[in-house]
């Protein structure tokens, strides 16, 4: 199933895996030449006093692995080419190493020596799977050329031998168990990756959340404040409605003791009228001319 969450988080799984294969092949690489160079020559310690035919050949099987790695090793710190290749060169090396027997009767020292390479080789290399398959046949060519040529046997010879069915079986195991770990770290990283985008996507949508919150209790605390407000004005309204009320009240019961004291000036004011009204009426003052005829 090839994972890929893009979509969701913004980030190709497949893409991420490829910069973390490079990164992680580098890493072991390095520390696997650097065995190599260092470490190998001291499975050689328990030949040393074994006489042999041809000590140039034994050096060049012995010690030939650790400086034609070193040497590979350099160039790849300086151009920094696949780590791939490099893995490649080294188990070219060991393995055509672990292929030379000092004495061919000698077959539990070169099944030991075969074995521990197998072991060494799936612990240290991160390869995709379909270099093991190739590395697989690889390893038995050069098994069945070195005994071929150096054993002065037929290649049925070599698969004829004792234990060659055993070499079969742990090869098979150990380049099983280095796929089966390559798939193991991949979807490891995979859903690594995936958790922490998760996980990061969860703390946005948090920050989002939170910060949605203060914006809605900042709002609230605005709508509080202006229905406070409005409670205010509210009050202020109904206060000055009541005042209003008060002074129209004072003001209608002003205008009805003004209309009742106009009302009871008029009253008087006719009664003081009327008898004068009524005086002028009954005695009328006597007319000028009348007057004139008086002396």
């Amino acid at each position: 199933m090839k994972l890929n969450i893009a979509d969701s988080f913004g980030i190709n799984l497949n893409e991420a895996w490829k910069e973390e294969y490079k990164r992680i092949g580098h890493v072991y690489a390095r520390w696997g030449a650097l065995l190599v160079i260092f470490l190998f020559p001291l499975s050689t310690i328990p030949e040393l006093s074994i006489e042999k035919a041809n000590i140039n050949v034994w050096y060049a099987f012995r010690y030939g692995p650790s400086v034609i790695v070193g040497i590979v090793f350099l160039l790849h710190q300086k151009y920094k080419f696949s780590h791939e290749l490099l893995f490649e060169i080294i188990a070219f090396c060991l393995f055509t190493s672990a292929a030379y027997m000092v004495d061919c009767a000698d077959w539990m020292t070169y099944m030991i020596s075969m074995v521990t390479v197998f072991i060494t080789s799936a612990v240290l290399v991160i390869l995709r799977p379909f270099y093991f398959v190739i590395n697989f046949f690889a390893v038995f060519l050069i098994q069945v050329l070195v005994h071929t040529y150096f054993c002065e046997a037929g290649v049925l010879d070599y698969f004829m031998m004792k234990g060659v069915n055993i070499l079969i079986v742990v090869g098979i195991a150990t380049f099983s168990m280095a796929a089966f770990r390559y798939y193991i770290m991949k979807n490891n990283f995979m859903h690594r990756v995936a958790l922490q985008e998760a996980h990061f996507e969860l703390q946005e949508r948090n920050q989002s959340l939170i910060k949605a919150q203060k914006d809605l209790r900042f709002k609230s605390d605005q709508i509080s404040e202006q229905n406070e407000e409005l409670k205010m004005q509210k009050e202020e309204i109904l206060s000055q409605r009541d005042a209003m009320q008060s002074q129209k009240e004072f003001i209608e019961k002003q205008n009805r003791d003004i209309i009742g004291s106009i009302r009871y000036a008029q009253r008087i004011q006719s009664a003081m009228l009327w008898p004068q009204l009524f005086s002028f009426h009954l005695f009328p003052l006597p007319n000028k001319n009348h007057l004139k005829q008086y002396p």
